[in-house]
């Protein structure tokens, strides 16, 4: 993230890009050219993985463990989660350097600890959508779009009710 953030803001996913739109925090106009970068680069690196891995690979498709409804439920709560800390410590009042990024990182790896073997512990719909078109196993990947946009969306919600200070006017509604 940190190697990134002054590119991109280090958005590699395209629900927290939905998010920081929703919340006011991006401008309307870049979240489509965003979401499509970030799906040619989860192609990119999913077709990378094809090339090395065996005939029949999943290519690391994310898969429920359990119930379709299990790995919804969880991967909205691990989205929101994530979603939530983010918008919180990248608010200039709590942004402090290379803390956002560590931060940011300990939640995706303890999320990844936690939800993994319930989920698959996505958070992100390129990651899972890529490798799930490329090996032809769509099982369930619907699961791994809506889930994390409805858990950035709750996320945003949640953020404003932790802090309801209107904020001005951005080009994020254009």
């Amino acid at each position: 993230m940190q190697g990134l953030g002054h590119v991109s803001g280090a958005h590699v996913n395209p629900a927290v890009t939905i998010g920081f739109w929703a919340a006011g925090r991006f401008p309307g106009r870049r979240v489509l050219p965003y979401v499509g970068a970030q799906l040619v680069g989860a192609l990119l690196g999913s077709g990378a993985v094809w090339l090395l891995a065996a005939p029949g690979s999943s290519l690391g498709a994310t898969l429920p463990a359990h119930s379709v409804g299990q790995a919804f439920g969880v991967e909205v709560g691990l989205t929101f989660w994530l979603m939530l800390i983010i918008l919180r410590v990248t608010s200039s009042y709590y942004e402090q350097g290379l803390l956002v990024g560590l931060t940011i990182s300990a939640t995706v790896w303890l999320e990844a600890l936690v939800g993994g073997p319930l989920s698959g512990a996505s958070m992100n719909p390129a990651r899972s959508l890529a490798p799930a078109l490329l090996s032809g196993n769509l099982t369930a990947a619907w699961v791994y779009v809506a889930a994390p946009l409805a858990g950035v969306l709750l996320a945003v919600l949640a953020n404003q009710l932790l802090d309801p200070t209107p904020t001005a006017p951005t080009e994020a509604s254009t």
